[in-house]
């Protein structure tokens, strides 16, 4: 039987939200009605807040950062061998509270995949009497439950891949019977089931890369036999084959654009990849390339970061309409074999946002709007030849944020509003420490909850912590009260 297990720590809970006038933190949080109104967000100030936890609190290396419908949700070490699970609004007086201590707990039965489905948040953990197994949470300690013991006793079933898709949670998982197939949720034990056994045994076709297609469809691989498939399907049982490769070659990327989907195939002999595209029926081969690394989308195309086999330049950006023909190099930024490699793409607006190594300014920030000559650098942020290596690129709300080197300062928290002039360094509490700036962890990611931008940095001396950047809607940032004459 193949098991599949993780070692990371990573956990989402939803979280609540005191009442605001006016847009709340809590409607900014669930996002889908402010994101659509014609209304500017921003930053209230370059400086972010460390965010303070209860004195007799250990608070280290705080994981994965998840935006639930009214809050984020973190989960961190104790220093005690366990984790707990905390919730926050930001840095205001009590806005940071545990909601639920796991050091009963060993570390690698820690909580993993959270997954949003809704007003609750989806996760896997490990019990001693029932092993790895679905469990869901509204926020609350005593909302926060297994859903269902899928194989009974200790072994456990391992969900994995959870994903959202109609309002229900599909994972795969192993039960005695049929091995690891796709299941579903709906957060009740009533309701926990097995969609469809798509190979018999107990070995199971191990569902994976579920992803949302077009039309209200769901995507996703599975091994049968020694074939790795490509499958449709509308969330019943009768999902529908429409490709498939032999064991030794991968099959994976898969990437909506529009109604279309793009997914990568790659031998295992000749380390060639091939790009293919459906819309839901036969797929159809686009280009074969020696290397591919990113895949992003923006204005109804495919973009990509590779090498073509029959062309001279490296690693470079590419765009793709879905046919052949459209499937073609935007730019060589770094002239000659050597690649630029560009990475950690980003669109915000009509542009995509990237790093890309040119051979003169180092790893730096770069921007396209899919055109050759809209193709250039964006802005040097370290001059010389090293650069400041952005990465972790990521827009919200028409800003974008990412972590990239400050000369003397190491890595660095920024922020941009699409101008080089409003592209800055974000400025912490201890810059006049000894560390000068935070020190940016190249893992840390940005979320925006509530009126605030997220993120994980150093805190000199106090090790990693989490900090909030004020962020609102336009007209809703504080206003300054000047000093007393």
């Amino acid at each position: 039987m193949r098991v599949w297990r993780a070692f990371s720590i990573v956990l989402a809970l939803l979280g609540s939200l005191s009442a605001h006038s006016g847009p709340s933190p809590a409607e900014a949080a669930g996002g889908a009605q402010l994101a659509e109104e014609p209304v500017g967000w921003g930053p209230c100030s370059h400086t972010a807040t460390s965010l303070e936890y209860s004195p007799d609190a250990v608070v280290l290396d705080p994981g994965e950062l998840v935006r639930a419908e009214s809050g984020l949700i973190f989960s961190a070490y104790n220093g005690k061998g366990g984790l707990d699970l905390w919730k926050s609004i930001g840095p205001e007086r009590a806005g940071t509270l545990r909601v639920k201590d796991f050091t009963p707990l060993l570390a690698d039965l820690s909580p993993l995949e959270p997954t949003r489905v809704g007003t609750r948040v989806f996760f896997t953990a490990e019990a001693p009497e029932h092993g790895r197994e679905l469990w869901v949470t509204d926020g609350t300690p005593e909302g926060t439950r297994e859903v269902k013991d899928l194989w009974p006793g200790p072994i456990g079933s391992f969900p994995q891949s959870l994903f959202e898709f109609n309002g229900l949670l599909y994972f795969s998982a192993v039960d005695e019977k049929n091995g690891q197939e796709l299941w579903r949720s709906d957060g009740t034990a009533e309701g926990t089931f097995l969609v469809e056994d798509l190979e018999p045994g107990v070995e199971g076709s191990s569902p994976q890369s579920l992803t949302l297609g077009g039309g209200g469809s769901l995507y996703f691989v599975v091994e049968r036999g020694s074939y790795r498939v490509l499958m449709w399907s509308n969330g019943e049982a009768g999902a529908v084959e429409l490709f498939r490769v032999d064991e030794m070659n991968t099959l994976e990327s898969l990437t909506l654009v529009g109604r279309r989907l793009f997914f990568l195939t790659a031998s295992m002999h000749d380390h060639m990849t091939e790009l293919w595209m459906t819309d839901g029926g036969q797929p159809v081969l686009l280009k074969m390339f020696s290397e591919v690394h990113e895949l992003a989308t923006m204005g109804g195309r495919l973009y990509l970061s590779a090498s073509s086999m029959e062309d001279p330049a490296g690693v470079e950006l590419w765009r793709s309409d879905g046919t052949a023909a459209g499937t073609l190099r935007v730019k060589d930024l770094r002239l000659g074999a050597e690649a630029s490699m560009p990475q950690s793409f980003t669109v915000l607006g009509r542009r995509i946002f990237f790093s890309a190594d040119d051979g003169v300014h180092g790893r730096e920030l770069w921007v396209s709007d899919g055109t050759a000559a809209g193709t250039q650098l964006f802005e040097d942020l370290l001059v010389g030849e090293m650069g400041s290596s952005p990465e972790v690129l990521t827009a919200i709300q028409g800003h974008l944020f990412f972590y990239a080197n400050k000369e003397g300062s190491g890595r660095t928290p920024w922020m941009s509003d699409g101008t080089m002039e409003g592209t800055l360094p974000i400025e912490g509490p201890t810059a006049e420490a000894h560390t000068s700036e935070m020190q940016a962890l190249p893992s840390g990611e940005f979320m925006r909850s509530g009126w605030n931008v997220f993120f994980t940095a150093e805190d000199g001396p106090r090790g990693q912590k989490l900090w909030a950047l004020p962020f609102r809607p336009a007209g809703r940032c504080p206003i300054a009260t000047p000093p007393a004459p």
